[in-house]
């Protein structure tokens, strides 16, 4: 989809915005569910380019206009840390010892 949006497909276009309206909605029920948990970190290839900046836009517009009351943040770390950061945030995690 990435390849497709860079060659200026509409569709791709769409199928990120349905993921930004997707994650606007997912932040605003965490931040319900989680005790007003108000920063999310956004990891992934999907994240990357300009796919991840329609994401974010829309994500944040979807939180503007339907959740004003609640404040979150969605996080971007940068560009290659995106693209590999499940495999990165697995490996720094740490150990739990069970009692």
């Amino acid at each position: 989809m990435q390849t497709l949006l860079s060659e200026g497909h509409d569709n791709a276009a769409a199928i990120f915005r349905s993921i930004g309206v997707y994650l606007g909605h997912t932040a605003a029920l965490y931040n319900a569910l989680y005790d007003g948990a108000s920063n999310v970190l956004l990891l992934g290839r999907v994240m990357s380019g300009k796919g991840g900046d329609i994401i974010i836009e829309t994500a944040n517009a979807v939180l503007k206009d339907e959740y004003p009351d609640i404040s979150v943040d969605l996080l971007l770390p940068d560009e290659n840390f995106r693209r590999l950061g499940q495999s990165f945030v697995a490996a720094s995690l740490p150990e739990i010892k069970k009692a």
